[in-house]
């Protein structure tokens, strides 16, 4: 962000400012963070945010894949693409599907107002008070063994695997649901929700093993070593200007100033207390960067 002044700086404060503020509340996605600040998405945020320099701001698990792309001896290089682009089945085929899995999300919220459970010897004890009826008709509760679990009832479980993918923040819930929440873990949180850096790149956690999980899902394959690695937004717009104006024989260094400039990006705007205000995706756009998206392989065009 030191690259910026004037008006431009002024504008990129307000944005880091309202998106601490929105974090803070802890009743946001990071998407409809993006949206409240000007972004399209929380990945065109993030870039704009590593852009300005600060990497303290992203979560997690961009920190832990930021860092690990900045460290020589554990860095991914990325797989250069070739070939041609598959058309993917739309996703509103799995609409009544998703919805199928809220339904069962409801469920779940109603079994664990009557759950109860107890830790003992290593294990979860679970038990339920359903309603019955006994021999006369009468109503009666019954109380329901659930047995005993290396993990707390499956009802809960699920509960908790999509309260953190939804990122929720997890120190409400350990308020809610831990019995000395000042004693949690929080380091082995940490490392089971976002993963950690290795030797060999990233080791996911809950939310990098759901998007394994995702890719395996799309038709997408797994493998060690390089990748074709991640562009965001404004990284792909980017690609496409270049690709288009080294055709008709722009230099690299003619392109760069027309993209400084703003041409080929679309920018966000920025709704503020003093009306909107247009934000330059990628003010900070270097000749390295240049370079680096112009060598990439074969992309479909925005």
């Amino acid at each position: 962000m030191e690259s910026l002044s004037g008006p431009a700086k002024a504008k990129a404060l307000k944005v880091v400012a309202l998106l601490c503020y929105l974090r803070a509340e802890g009743k946001h996605s990071e998407d409809q963070i993006a949206k409240r600040t000007g972004f399209g998405s929380a990945e065109a945020m993030y870039v704009q945010l590593k852009n300005w320099g600060l990497p303290g701001l992203l979560p997690h698990e961009e920190q832990a894949v930021k860092a690990a792309s900045d460290d020589p001896k554990t860095a991914p290089k990325a797989r250069r693409s070739s070939g041609e682009a598959t058309e993917l089945p739309p996703v509103s085929r799995a609409v009544g599907l998703f919805e199928a899995a809220l339904e069962q999300l409801q469920r779940d919220l109603g079994a664990i107002e009557r759950l109860t459970e107890r830790y003992k010897d290593g294990r979860f004890e679970a038990e339920r008070v359903l309603p019955g009826t006994d021999e006369d008709g009468n109503l009666v509760h019954v109380l329901v063994s659930d047995g005993a679990d290396q993990a707390p009832s499956v009802f809960l479980t699920r509960l908790v695997a999509v309260y953190l993918l939804a990122e929720q923040p997890i120190e409400a819930l350990l308020t809610a649901l831990h019995p000395e929440p000042e004693s949690a873990d929080t380091e082995q949180l940490d490392l089971h929700i976002h993963g950690k850096k290795t030797r060999k790149g990233i080791k996911p956690g809950l939310i990098g093993e759901a998007r394994r999980v995702a890719r395996l899902v799309r038709g997408g394959t797994l493998r060690e070593g390089r990748t074709t690695g991640s562009i965001g937004p404004v990284e792909r717009e980017v690609l496409a200007y270049v690709r288009e104006r080294r055709e008709e024989g722009a230099s690299d260094e003619k392109i760069l100033e027309e993209l400084k400039e703003g041409q080929g990006l679309t920018h966000s705007v920025l709704l503020g207390p003093e009306g909107e205000t247009t934000v330059h995706p990628w003010p900070g756009i270097g000749m390295e960067d240049l370079k680096r998206l112009g060598n990439l392989g074969a992309w479909s065009a925005p």
